[in-house]
């Protein structure tokens, strides 16, 4: 396990933000990049580090504990665990969320996956048609092979002229379209974290309620 993170005398005013995520690539730099542009004093950002390539909900809930192990319990003023929805079936996101729920993190949930809240920031999907949605949220793979691209991963490269979402660089060209990202996600009207739901039959992200957080 990495050393972890110790609030410090500078930042003792500022709210720590630990955020747990899936990927060990793209959510990790998207999030990193949006806090360094922003630079709001009022927040601190970690992100909480994987150690493996288990990415399974309850692993990264392990992973929390493991990381304050050290520190009382109130070491973190708010932690989010960022999931894709289709990677899990229903049962182990219900235990996922109750356990959340019972540890005060907040489940943050992108049906079908985060990159559907990266084509936010420079697409309205609220004004796509029905069956483009529906291929967004099937998101299958756009050839026979393995390492062919799915559906939404092909649709950024194509709307953002080649977007690798493993590229810090094409990541940091999305942040200062952020709050249009936001608006968008909330076009979707996906159910509020609060409410202990997340977008299931219908595409949506939740991602925009952290992306508030972090930018102030």
């Amino acid at each position: 396990m990495q050393k972890k993170f110790k609030r410090g005398e500078n930042v003792r005013d500022a709210k720590l933000i630990c955020i747990a995520v899936e990927g060990t690539i793209t959510e990790k730099i998207y999030f990193e990049s949006l806090a360094a542009t922003y630079r709001n004093r009022k927040t601190r950002v970690v992100i909480v580090p994987r150690e493996n390539t288990d990415s399974s909900p309850t692993h990264i809930i392990r992973n929390i504990k493991e990381y304050f192990a050290d520190y009382d319990k109130q070491m973190a003023d708010e932690v989010y665990l960022v999931l894709d929805r289709d990677r899990w079936q229903p049962k182990m996101l219900a235990d996922v969320e109750k356990a959340c729920f019972e540890k005060s993190y907040v489940l943050i949930m992108s049906n079908p996956c985060f990159e559907l809240w990266l084509l936010l920031h420079k697409e309205d999907v609220s004004t796509y048609s029905r069956e483009e949605k529906e291929k967004i949220r099937k998101n299958k793979r756009t050839g026979r092979s393995k390492s062919a691209k799915k559906y939404l991963e092909k649709l950024l490269s194509d709307r953002m002229r080649g977007f690798d979402k493993c590229s810090e660089a094409s990541i940091k060209k999305l942040i200062p379209k952020v709050k249009i990202a936001i608006l968008y996600a909330k076009r979707l009207k996906p159910p509020s974290p609060e409410e202990r739901g997340w977008p299931d039959k219908d595409i949506g992200t939740q991602v925009h309620y952290v992306a508030e957080k972090i930018i102030g």
